[in-house]
Parts: C-alpha cells; sequence; structure tokens
C-alpha cells in the first residue's frame, strides 16, 4: 500500500510540475487583437506592403494599414529610422507616404489606439555604375 500511495503521489508531482510549464512566445505583429475600444473583436494590423525598399534619394513608398473590424487612427513612429526617412499622412487615414532622406535600413513601428504594433522594415538603398 504504501508503494501505490508513493508512486501516486510522485505522478501526481511529475503532472503537476508538467503540466505548470508551457506559455510564453510571442513577439513580432501584435497578432489578433481580441478586444478593442467599444469591445469589438478586431483583426491583426497589417502592411501593405509588408517591407518598404526606396530605391533612390528622391524615392517615396506609400504604405497602406488595416486592420479587421478597426476603423480608428493610425500612427507611425520612426524608431530607428529617424534620419533615414520621413512619414506624411497620406490621403486617407490609414495610408502614409514613407521619403528616403539618407541611405541605410531601419525599423519603424505601426501603432492603431488599442496598443496593436506591427514592426515595418525599411531599407534606402541606390544603385550606380556605368551599363556597357
Amino acid at each position: 500500500m504504501k508503494k501505490f500511495r508513493l508512486r501516486a503521489v510522485s505522478l501526481f508531482a511529475i503532472l503537476a510540475i508538467v503540466g505548470c510549464g508551457g506559455g510564453g512566445g510571442g513577439g513580432g505583429t501584435s497578432g489578433v487583437n481580441p478586444s478593442g475600444p467599444g469591445g469589438q473583436v478586431l483583426g491583426a494590423l497589417t502592411a501593405m506592403p509588408s517591407s518598404v525598399a526606396l530605391l533612390s534619394l528622391t524615392d517615396t513608398a506609400s504604405v497602406t494599414l488595416t486592420e479587421s473590424g478597426y476603423t480608428g487612427p493610425f500612427t507611425i513612429n520612426l524608431g530607428s529610422c529617424s534620419g533615414f526617412v520621413t512619414v506624411q499622412p497620406g490621403s486617407t487615414p490609414n495610408v502614409f507616404t514613407v521619403n528616403a532622406v539618407a541611405l541605410g535600413t531601419c525599423m519603424m513601428q505601426a501603432q492603431d489606439n488599442h496598443n496593436g504594433t506591427l514592426s515595418l522594415s525599411v531599407s534606402v538603398t541606390t544603385t550606380s555604375g556605368t551599363v556597357n
């Protein structure tokens, strides 16, 4: 009887330890935002294009942010892109114009009004040379 009780207690202890593991993970985009302002169910914040490649110092690109079920404002935080690009609001509240300022690569953050965020990779490059 003692062996059975000891085995049962040991099995219970092992299951308890294993059951407490897991969790963690995450990173990258904010994923699904289950409840925004007013409790509505919202989708993931996405950008089109998902990265920006500017090919000259006079190049510009439009970035369109979308989030299913969300109609509020978006903002862009330049982060490490400060000094490489500027960003201005575009023709609609979810469109932004990215302007090249200097050569380099960087990451900027798009954000909605309930802490959904998305990182955008930006590169400003030029190609020069002679074609023979």
